[in-house]
């Protein structure tokens, strides 16, 4: 089971901030506030670590990508986002992965078909992944997201927000919608 995960640049490493619908870069709360590490817009990796017996840290890295993860709901897996434009080993619209705790791939996941329809009322497929994290769905229970980009086009900049089942690769309901 996973136990720790971190985004890391170089030598330096952060922990990710597990919770629902939270910042992954907030390391700690202070009186003042939140305080966030200075990886937000810089390319970096992701580093988890297991529950003993297991003594080996598990490294996603790729030079020049920023790669975003979060755990799935139950410690089993971690489902990373790759910069879908920068990524040459996970390329839009298949730039979501789903590791097994031990860092093999348990899946690759391309984009799914939109829930909302576009200006003609016909449903397109996803450009790409960008996020990741927990929410409550709307009977409360925890539930893991992926954001689906809508286009690459910069000026129509829309977003879905997609329950995910990590276990099984599968899309579930719409949870919202976000103009960038």
């Amino acid at each position: 089971m996973i136990q720790n995960i971190f985004y890391f640049l170089e030598d330096i490493s952060y922990p990710i901030h597990i919770g629902i619908e939270t910042s992954h870069y907030v390391t700690k709360k202070t009186f003042e506030g939140f305080y966030e590490n200075d990886l937000r817009g810089r390319k970096h990796g992701v580093l988890w670590q297991r529950l003993p017996p297991c003594k080996t840290d598990i490294k996603l890295f790729e030079p020049n990508v920023t790669i975003w993860a979060y755990p799935s709901t139950d410690f089993k897996y971690i489902v990373a986002v790759y910069d879908g434009f920068n990524s040459q080993k996970f390329m839009a619209p298949t730039n979501l992965v789903v590791y097994n705790e031990d860092g093999s791939i348990h899946k690759v996941i391309t984009t799914p078909l939109l829930k909302t329809p576009d200006a003609n009322g016909v449903y397109q497929k996803g450009y790409m992944f960008s996020g990741v994290g927990w929410a409550k769905n709307y009977k409360e229970e925890l539930v893991m997201y992926v954001k689906v980009l809508e286009t690459d086009n910069p000026y129509v900049s829309w977003e879905e927000k997609r329950i995910f089942n990590p276990e099984l690769g599968e899309f579930g309901d719409l949870l919202g919608r976000n103009r960038l």
